[in-house]
């Protein structure tokens, strides 16, 4: 007899697994995703084109443009337009392509952790963030968006730390 996996993990109550399995799945979605793209994307949706996803007036803030070289402006503005309409994986279509062109952009990053926290991927934001800091070590507003996504996590003695980061370098 064949015996099938149950779809939510273990049938037997060990659910130690679920959480990597769908950590696993969603980086496996994306890279699917990003294999799919088409080379030509449509242009940068409308305000009224669709309606706006929950927190979708978040991502991708006006505090990022100060933060953002004048090259990479215009791709915000973009990423914006597409977080604005919901549509979050082209958000991260135009921020990915920007990526190619300016790597070292600490905006970008930044950016990229709004997507992916609007998305419901803290821990690829967390990430972001962090490699956003390497960049900018004394940017307040990154080590507070850091310890904002860290207590989501879960991960209250870095998510504290982070904020004393943020509050030391708000007295400068």
């Amino acid at each position: 007899m064949l015996d099938h996996a149950h779809p939510h993990g273990d049938a037997g109550g060990s659910r130690g697994s679920m959480p990597f399995t769908r950590l696993l799945s969603a980086a496996l979605l994306l890279a699917c995703a990003s294999a799919c793209v088409s080379p030509e994307r449509p242009p940068a949706p409308s305000g009224t084109d669709r309606p706006k996803a929950p927190g979708a007036n978040t991502v991708c803030g006006s505090w990022l443009d100060e933060l953002a070289s004048d090259a990479l402006a215009p791709r915000l503005t973009e990423a914006r337009a597409w977080a604005r309409a919901g549509d979050f994986e082209g958000a991260l279509d135009v921020l990915d392509e920007a990526a190619e062109e300016l790597p070292a952009e600490p905006a970008l990053n930044a950016a990229r952790a709004e997507v992916l926290t609007a998305m419901g991927f803290p821990r690829a934001a967390e990430l972001e963030l962090e490699r956003a800091l390497v960049l900018a070590p004394d940017d307040g507003r990154l080590w507070m968006r850091l310890a904002l996504v860290q207590s989501r996590l879960g991960l209250a003695t870095k998510a504290e730390e982070a904020m004393q980061r943020a509050r030391v370098l708000a007295k400068r």
